[in-house]
């Protein structure tokens, strides 16, 4: 860990805390002037108060980190926050898909860059991903019309992060015992070897 990597990872930080506070800072002129004209705000959307400004971002914060530590993809912990936020279904669904697919996107990417792409792999992830999206979002969207109403939206993130977290779990412990049946050390190393 040199001087230009800290350099670099601080810098970072720094920039997106500016990129925030300008935005928020937009975010709060447009909430005014939508409150100056008498906007009627629909069901679901965001007032940009000078708290929410604060709030959400903090709570972005916290899902990517929590998505870069435990390993999954920051939708699954955004779309929760969003539907807790009071955002309606539809529009927390496709903004937590549109988080997935950003990651995916950028983890696919960083393979590619290192050579370390597996095009088999890749080729039928990418066709049964699809497949899969396809199937499943024609059946939620038609019992959303069948049965007129939203929930159908919330059970289904609802039923994959169950599903996603009982997975997550029991393939950590089978590593845990598979390490521990190896004798592989249980401590953390430094970060900068």
């Amino acid at each position: 860990c040199s001087a230009p990597f800290w350099g670099l990872a601080i810098g970072t930080f720094l920039a997106l805390v500016v990129v925030v506070w300008y935005f928020g800072h937009e975010l709060r002129a447009l909430h005014r002037v939508k409150l100056a004209v008498r906007y009627e705000f629909c069901e679901g959307d965001i007032r940009w108060t000078r708290r929410n400004t604060i709030v959400y971002p903090v709570w972005a914060l916290l899902a990517g980190t929590l998505g870069g530590l435990l390993g999954i993809g920051g939708g699954m912990i955004v779309a929760p926050l969003l539907l807790a936020l009071g955002m309606l279904p539809p529009c927390a669904s496709a903004t937590s898909a549109l988080t997935v697919l950003i990651g995916a996107c950028n983890s696919t990417i960083q393979y590619l860059i290192i050579g370390r792409l597996l095009y088999d792999y890749a080729i039928w992830y990418i066709f049964f991903g699809f497949l899969a999206t396809l199937i499943g979002q024609t059946m939620v969207n038609y019992l959303v019309r069948r049965y007129k109403t939203q929930s159908i939206i919330i059970f289904t993130i609802v039923i994959v992060l169950c599903v996603s977290c009982v997975a997550m779990v029991s393939v950590g412990v089978l590593r845990i015992v598979d390490d521990a049946q190896k004798g592989k050390s249980f401590g953390f190393s430094a970060m900068c070897e």
